[in-house]
This record gives structure tokens, C-alpha cells and sequence, in this order.
């Protein structure tokens, strides 16, 4: 992450003027103070790469292999806009979505022994609100990131311990 002073290594914990107090008075519109509302906040680092929790989630696991796929609503590689988002009538009214970004990872993870599929993923909307009477917008971003297992298929009676 760029910032205040140079890159900011996302691994280690928020610069020590993330904290000073004192930054807001001395240097009001310096660019330490603009960052340091986003790497002192409790959420640092995922409030910045919501992706890092994908990582973490996985760091101890054995991941054999994975498929990428990525999907982008504003891909445009010179022979124009190529895809889009089709909203509700009330979404699209109020709060239109603009743009969507979609990564996922299917992975076959060993444990125990097993072979267990697992899906990791990050999509983000960006919301459009609009402000003010003058037709000014502001894009707001909705982030999702989880991951998934795939449960264990069930016995063909449907594993019910209670037979008629």
C-alpha cells in the first residue's frame, strides 16, 4: 500500500504516526493525516486489501491445486466495453451498480488425507449513490470475501437416523 512517506508493508503493524494524536493540529492536510484515518482504523490491513483474509485463511493448508477464474464488467482491451451489469428496476433507480469485479479460486485442499474442494473468493460492487442537487455521484464500494468447503455428499437414505 502506498501512503504517507512511502509503501506500507501490510504484514506488519500500522506505522507508529498511524497513532499520533498530535497529526491532525500539527499537519492538517498532509498526507499523513489523510492515511492515517484508513491505518489506524481497527480493521487495518483488510480495510485496505480485504483479500488478505483469503491468504490467512489458507496459509496452513495444503492446497494441491486451483483454478483461477476473474470476471470484470469494465474490461475493455481497445475493442470497447465487453459485458455489463443488468440491475432490478429498484437497484438500478436508487443505487445502480456501475462496475463489478469478481476473483475465485477453487481449490483441492488435502486434509487428513482426503481431498477436500474449497472455494475462495473477493467480488466487488460499486454502489452508485447519488448527492446533492447538482447530479453529483460517488461510487461506493461493496466488498465480499469468503471461502467455502463443499460439505460431504450425503448416504443415498439421505443419513437420517430416525427410520420409519
Amino acid at each position: 500500500m502506498g501512503g504517507a512517506g512511502g509503501p506500507i508493508d501490510l504484514d506488519q503493524p500500522a506505522p507508529a504516526w498511524a497513532h499520533d494524536e498530535t497529526l491532525t493540529k500539527r499537519a492538517p492536510d498532509s498526507n499523513y493525516t489523510y492515511t492515517q484515518r484508513i491505518v489506524a482504523h481497527k480493521l487495518y490491513p483488510c480495510s485496505v486489501r480485504p483479500d488478505l483474509r483469503l491468504r490467512d485463511a489458507i496459509k496452513d493448508q495444503n492446497v494441491q491445486s486451483h483454478t483461477f477464474i476473474q470476471l470484470d464488467t469494465g474490461f475493455n482491451d481497445g475493442q470497447g466495453d465487453q459485458g455489463g451489469i443488468l440491475n432490478t428496476p429498484l437497484v438500478n433507480r436508487n443505487t445502480p451498480i456501475s462496475k463489478m469485479t469478481l476473483r475465485m479460486w477453487i481449490e483441492e485442499v488435502i486434509e487428513d488425507g482426503e481431498t477436500i474442494l474449497q472455494l475462495q473468493y473477493e467480488q466487488v460492487m460499486f454502489f452508485q449513490f447519488g448527492f446533492g442537487a447538482h447530479g453529483g455521484v460517488t461510487l461506493w464500494p461493496h466488498i465480499q470475501v469468503n471461502t467455502l468447503r463443499k460439505k460431504p455428499d450425503e448416504p443415498a437414505d439421505g443419513g437420517c437416523p430416525m427410520k420409519a
